[in-house]
């Protein structure tokens, strides 16, 4: 079932780990291969419409209504310019390594590169060993069993973007749009800043979704590390409640 979807096929006490009961007698054409995260979201990817539960990092809640939660991502959860031919798309190429800053910039950059898309009617195209796609698989996102292509999927669904293997691949859109990561950290968004704010938190909760919990490689293929580990190790099963402040 493994080209149904992007599947988690890790030991039993992995959270992610979802068990699939399939009907011997079901064609593969009707399996319905299921992705749950270990913050408890449920996908059904023969629909891509995900189950959406309370949103939680490290076993705690985030602080948001879950209506609101939910009512922000079917918002922006549709991809209407993906469904263009490309003669007729504008992208926004991500691609090499140097960007501006570490790893806060960057994100800051990624975030950007997003809005940046949506203001213009673009989308962003990712170039496969980029600088965002280390950033993303290092800290959220990581791929398992080596399924890349199920991860470069739900990538694309996810943040409405298009992942590509070399530059020929782009030559088919009516334009490309290249920024230096420096002129993306810097870019002001257009419109209402309650939208602003509302879609680039929606990207963020998404990212927040799929934390790395020390499972998996990024795309280095090194192993990644778990960010909920500090908790873990200071309030053990206290984490869940402690209250702390964190000096950055």
């Amino acid at each position: 079932h493994r080209m149904l979807g992007w599947k988690f096929f890790q030991p039993p006490d992995d959270p992610r780990t979802v068990e699939e009961k399939v009907d011997t007698t079901t064609s593969l054409s009707t399996v319905r291969p299921i992705v749950t995260s270990d913050t408890g979201t449920t996908t059904d990817l023969s629909t891509t419409r995900p189950l959406i539960r309370p949103m939680e990092v490290c076993g705690r809640r985030a602080p948001m209504p879950h209506h609101m939660d939910v009512h922000i991502k079917r918002k922006y959860e549709e991809c209407p310019l993906l469904e263009q031919p490309p003669g007729h798309t504008t992208l926004l190429l991500l691609e090499g390594v140097e960007t501006f800053g570490r790893m806060g910039n960057n994100l800051i950059e990624f975030l950007h590169s997003l809005q940046y898309a949506k203001d213009h009617d673009a989308v962003v195209g990712i170039m496969m060993g980029s600088w965002p796609v280390h950033l993303i698989t290092d800290m959220w996102l990581a791929v398992y069993d080596g399924d890349i292509a199920g991860w470069r999927k739900f990538m694309e669904q996810s943040f409405c973007i298009r992942t590509f293997d070399n530059p020929e691949e782009t030559k088919q859109y009516k334009k490309v749009i290249r920024m230096e990561s420096r002129d993306l950290f810097m870019y002001t968004q257009e419109g209402p800043f309650n939208q602003y704010v509302q879609y680039q938190g929606k990207i963020l909760r998404t990212l927040f979704r799929w934390y790395n919990n020390g499972i998996g490689l990024n795309m280095r293929k090194n192993p990644v590390k778990d960010m909920c580990s500090v908790l873990k190790a200071i309030f053990s099963n206290e984490r869940h409640s402690a209250v702390y402040s964190v000096v950055h």
